[in-house]
C-alpha cells in the first residue's frame, strides 16, 4: 500500500473526498430537473471498468434518468498498476474507484457476491466457479430493488464477449429480465421488494463487435453521448472521461473526449415497435397515484428557479418534500426525497458535519465527537436538535453564517469495521454475506450517523450525516475519510510468507489504546499449538512492539499460522489492521485474520545479490529476501552497464516494458550485461503498449495466450534442463495448489536460440510452450517467463518458490540454501 503524492480535483458537483454533495447553481437546476423524471436504467456488466461511463453520464446528466451500474464482481482478480494490493485488497480499491466514478457521472452502484477469480475463457468455465442460481438471485434482487425500466448489457451473451465473466453477465441479465417479474422465482427478494417487469433489454453494441456498425444505424436505437450540455457547460463525453479515469488501478486514465459520439443499442427483449429507449415517453409524477399535484409543484419550482438566487426556491422545495412524504408508497418516493434534501441544503448553503477526533475508534471505548451546522444564506433554517446514538441534543436556534457546534463523548459501537463482504472467509469464488440485507450494497453503512432535525412550517426534516474524520493536508487541503471501529489490539506478522528462518517468526503487536499487559500465542491452522505464551506490558496507544517468537513443532503445522492475543487475561484478539490510502479514494481499513504462511522446506538458491527493476508493482522483492537474497532496487532511467555489473543477476518486474519508458534505452544495456556474463530474468508484459519489443537478446513475440486453469496439467519439455533440476529438483507436487492461473501473455514465437522448458494448456486448447524460455547469450544467461509468480509467491506456493529459485540460479555454479 502506498500513498501517491498528487493534487486531485474532480469537477461536476462533487469533490472526490467531500463530506456531502456540493452543487453549484447550474448543478442545482440539473438536480431539480431530475426530480421530475422517474425513468431508470440499469447498466449490466462483470467488472469495475467494464461500464460505459459515456452512456451512464448521458442518461444521468443529459436525460436526468436514475442510472445504476450492476457489476457482478469487485475486480478482485485483476492486476494493480498503482500498488501491490491483490485479491481481496484490490477488490476494495476497485470498489472505491467505481464509487468515485459514479460521483462524477451521476450513477449509483450495485454488486453481486461473485468473486473475480481471474480471466475466464468461457461461460461454462465461469459457471463452474459461480453457482448460477445464486448469481441470478443477486441480479433479480438488484432489479427488484432498483426497479429499472431498461436494462443495458455491455457484452453479448456468447464467446464474442471475450471473457467468460463478460459472457455470463449478459446471460444473467437476459434471464433476470424474466425472473424478476416471476413471483415464484427467488421469493425472498420478491417478498422484500416486490416483483418487477423491466420494459426493455438492450445490448450496448459497438464497432468492437461490428466494424460496419455505422452503416447500419437503422437497426439500432442510437444516442449521441458527445452532446454538449448548455447548463453544465460540458459535454457528456467530457464528464465520462473524468469518470473513466477513476479506474487508476487498471491504468484507465484517459484524455478528455469531445465531439459527437454515437452509442448503438440493440434491442434483445421488449416492444420492438417502440424504437425509443423509454417507449417513446419519459415517466413523470402525473402517472403516479396522487402525483398530479407533485407534477405541478415540481414544474412551478423548475420554471421559477433563479441561478443568482437559489435560496428563493427553498420554500417551494420544502413544500414539495412534504407533498412527496404524504404520497402512498411508490418506487420513487424515497430516492426523490433524499435528492430533495441535497438540493435544499445546496440552495441554502447548508453545511452539516459530524466528526470524530480520530479516524479509528476502539470498539466500546468512549470517543469525542463534534456536530457542526452552518447556513451560508439568509434562509431561516431553524435547527431544532441533533440526535446521535439515540441521544437528542436540543438546539432550537436559527442558523447563521457562524458554526453551531455540539460536542460530547459517547461509547463507540461494538461491531468492528471491515468491508462486509470480507467479514467471513470465502472460497475464492463467492463472498459469504451472513446479513442478507447487505447483499448488492457497494460498501458498509457508516459506523454511526447524526440526524440534524430542522423545524419548518410544514413539519420537521431530518438530514443524516455519517461520522467522518477530517484533517488538512498541506498539499491537498481539506480531506475526509471514513471512521472505523477497530479492536483494542492489532496483530501483524512481519511477512505474508516466511521460510521459517531459525524456526521463528516476527510478530508486531500494536495498541489501538493503552494496555497494561497482555499475552501472545501462535496456533497452527489445524489447532495445534505453535509457540509458548509470550507476555508484554505497558503497551501505549499507537505503540508497536516486535516479538520474535520461537516455533515449537515447526514441522507439524499445516503451513498456516495464526496469532491470538489476550489483554489482561480476558478478551482475545486475532486480527490485523490494514490501511489502503490513495488520493483518489477514501482511505480504507480492513481487519483480516492475522496469519502467515510458513514454508518449512529448505530451498536452495545460487545467486544472492539481485538488482530488481520494479514494474507496475509486485511483491517479488520480498520473496527474494525470504530466499536469502540481497535485493537492490534499480532505477532503469539511471542504470548503466557499470551499475549492473555489481549484481549477480537482474530481474525485471511485471509490466516494466509497458509502464517504464526508460526500459527502451535500458534494454540493450541489459543484453550487453548478459553477453558479458550476467543473468537477466524478464517477467510478464502485455503485448500491447510496450515501449520496446526487444525484451531479450534474441527476438521474442508476446501473445495474449494465457493458462487460466491453475491446476492445468504441466508438460516438462526438457526434463533434464537445469531450470527443473538445479539447485532444487522440481517434482509433480510442486505444481499443486497454485492460485488463479498458471500464467499469462506467453510468447507464441521465439528465436531458435531459446529453449522452451514447460508446456501447459487450458481444457480443449493446444499446448502452449512459451511460458518459460531460457537461453545462453555470450557468457551469460537469460530467462523470459509469463508464469504468474507475482501471484504465486505472495500466496506462499511452495513449488513456485522452488521453480523461481531455480530460475534465478540458472547458470550460477556455487549453491547455498535458504534458512
Amino acid at each position: 500500500m502506498k500513498s501517491i503524492s498528487s493534487i486531485f480535483l474532480i469537477l461536476f458537483g462533487f469533490s472526490a473526498l467531500a463530506q456531502q454533495p456540493s452543487f453549484d447553481a447550474a448543478e442545482i437546476e440539473k438536480q431539480i430537473e431530475k426530480l421530475g423524471v422517474l425513468n431508470r436504467v440499469l447498466y449490466f456488466a462483470a467488472h469495475p471498468d467494464d461500464e460505459n461511463t459515456r452512456l451512464i453520464a448521458y442518461l444521468s446528466k443529459g436525460k436526468n434518468v436514475e442510472t445504476a451500474y450492476f457489476s457482478l464482481t469487485r475486480g478482485d482478480g485483476g492486476q494493480n498498476l498503482i500498488g501491490d494490493e491483490k485479491g481481496d485488497l484490490l477488490g476494495v480499491i476497485r470498489t472505491q474507484e467505481l464509487l468515485e466514478a459514479r460521483k462524477i457521472d451521476g450513477g449509483t452502484q450495485y454488486f453481486s457476491r461473485a468473486i473475480d477469480f481471474g480471466y475466464s475463457k468461457s461461460a461454462e468455465e465461469t459457471f463452474k466457479h459461480w453457482e448460477k442460481d445464486s448469481l441470478l438471485a443477486d441480479a433479480v434482487l438488484v432489479i427488484r430493488k432498483f426497479k429499472p425500466d431498461v436494462i443495458v448489457t455491455r457484452f453479448p451473451p456468447d464467446e464474442r464477449a471475450g471473457h467468460g465473466h463478460h459472457t455470463v453477465s449478459a446471460i444473467i441479465a437476459a434471464e433476470a429480465f424474466d425472473a424478476a417479474a416471476d413471483p415464484n422465482k427467488f421469493p425472498e427478494s420478491a417478498k422484500k421488494y416486490g416483483v418487477w417487469q423491466v420494459q426493455k433489454l438492450y445490448w450496448n453494441e459497438s464497432s468492437w463487435w461490428n466494424k460496419d456498425i455505422a452503416n447500419h444505424k437503422d437497426e439500432y436505437t442510437t444516442v449521441n453521448i458527445g452532446a454538449y450540455d448548455k447548463l453544465l457547460g460540458v459535454s457528456y463525453s467530457e464528464i465520462s472521461s473524468k469518470s473513466r479515469s477513476q479506474h487508476q488501478s487498471q491504468g484507465f486514465g484517459m484524455s478528455i473526449q469531445r465531439g459527437d459520439q454515437i452509442e448503438y443499442l440493440k434491442l434483445l427483449k421488449g416492444d420492438s415497435t417502440q424504437p425509443d429507449l423509454f417507449q417513446d415517453h419519459f415517466k413523470n409524477w402525473a402517472g403516479v397515484e396522487g402525483g398530479k399535484s407533485i407534477q405541478k409543484k415540481w414544474s412551478k419550482i423548475l420554471s421559477a428557479y433563479t441561478p443568482l438566487d437559489p435560496q428563493s426556491s427553498i420554500n417551494g422545495l420544502i413544500d414539495l418534500y412534504f407533498s412527496l412524504e404524504a404520497l402512498p408508497e411508490n418506487p420513487y418516493k424515497s430516492s426523490k426525497k433524499a435528492s430533495l434534501k441535497n438540493i435544499i441544503a445546496a440552495c441554502g448553503g447548508l453545511w452539516l458535519d459530524f466528526r470524530a477526533e480520530e479516524p479509528n475508534l476502539v470498539s466500546n471505548q468512549n470517543f469525542g465527537f463534534t456536530a457542526l451546522a452552518i447556513s451560508q444564506s439568509e434562509f431561516p433554517f431553524v435547527l431544532s436538535s441533533v440526535r446521535v446514538n439515540e441521544k437528542t441534543y436540543p438546539v432550537n436556534e436559527k442558523l447563521s453564517n457562524v458554526y453551531t457546534e455540539i460536542s460530547d463523548t459517547i461509547p463507540a459501537p461494538k461491531a468492528t469495521s471491515t468491508p462486509y463482504w470480507l467479514a467471513e472467509k470465502n472460497d475464492g469464488n463467492w463472498f459469504i454475506v451472513k446479513n442478507r440485507s447487505f447483499i448488492s450494497q457497494p460498501k458498509n453503512a457508516p459506523v454511526l450517523t447524526a440526524n440534524f432535525i430542522f423545524e419548518t412550517a410544514a413539519g420537521t426534516i431530518e438530514f443524516e450525516r455519517p461520522l467522518l474524520y477530517k484533517w488538512t493536508d498541506r498539499v491537498r487541503g481539506e480531506l475526509y475519510r471514513n471512521v472505523n471501529i477497530v479492536e483494542l489490539i492489532s496483530i501483524a506478522f512481519d511477512k505474508k510468507v516466511t521460510l521459517a528462518k531459525n524456526n521463528s517468526v516476527l510478530v508486531r503487536i500494536t495498541g489501538n489504546a493503552a494496555i497494561a499487559s497482555g499475552k501472545v500465542q501462535l496456533i497452527w491452522d489445524n489447532g495445534n499449538i505453535a509457540s509458548e505464551i509470550y507476555t508484554f506490558s505497558d503497551l501505549q496507544k499507537d505503540q508497536t512492539i516486535p516479538l520474535e517468537i520461537i516455533l515449537v513443532n515447526a514441522n507439524s503445522g499445516n503451513g498456516l499460522l495464526h496469532a491470538k492475543v489476550w489483554e489482561n487475561n480476558s478478551e482475545t484478539f486475532t486480527h490485523s489492521l490494514i490501511e489502503i490510502a490513495y488520493p483518489h479514494i477514501h482511505t480504507q481499513v480492513i481487519l483480516p485474520e492475522a496469519e502467515v504462511k510458513i514454508l518449512t522446506e529448505k530451498i536452495k538458491v545460487t545467486r544472492k545479490n539481485i538488482g530488481y527493476i520494479m514494474g507496475s508493482g509486485d511483491e517479488i522483492p520480498e520473496a527474494l529476501s525470504q530466499l536469502g537474497c540481497a535485493v537492490t532496487h534499480v532505477n532503469p532511467a539511471t542504470a548503466t552497464l557499470e551499475t549492473l555489473r555489481s549484481f549477480d543477476g537482474v530481474i525485471v518486474g511485471i509490466r516494466a516494458y509497458n509502464t517504464l519508458e526508460s526500459m527502451n534505452s535500458l534494454a540493450p544495456i541489459l543484453n550487453q550485461y548478459v553477453f558479458n556474463g550476467g543473468f537477466v530474468m524478464v517477467q510478464y508484459n502485455t503485448n500491447r503498449g510496450m515501449v520496446t519489443k526487444d525484451i531479450g537478446p534474441y527476438p521474442i513475440q508476446l501473445s495474449r495466450i494465457r493458462v487460466t486453469e491453475e491446476d492445468a496439467q504441466v508438460v516438462r519439455l526438457q526434463r533434464g534442463h537445469p531450470l527443473l533440476q538445479t539447485p532444487n529438483v522440481i517434482e509433480d507436487a510442486d505444481f499443486e495448489n497454485w492460485v488463479q492461473e498458471r500464467g499469462l501473455y506467453f510468447a507464441d514465437e521465439w528465436d531458435a536460440h531459446y529453449t522452451p522448458i514447460l508446456g501447459w494448456n487450458d481444457t480443449g486448447e493446444d499446448l502452449s510452450k512459451g511460458g518459460l524460455l531460457a537461453t545462453d547469450y555470450g557468457k551469460g544467461h537469460y530467462v523470459f517467463t509469463g508464469i504468474s509468480f507475482f501471484r504465486q509467491l505472495p500466496a506462499g506456493v511452495n513449488g513456485a518458490y522452488k521453480l523461481f529459485a531455480n530460475i534465478i540460479s540458472y547458470g550460477a555454479v556455487k549453491g547455498s540454501e535458504s534458512k
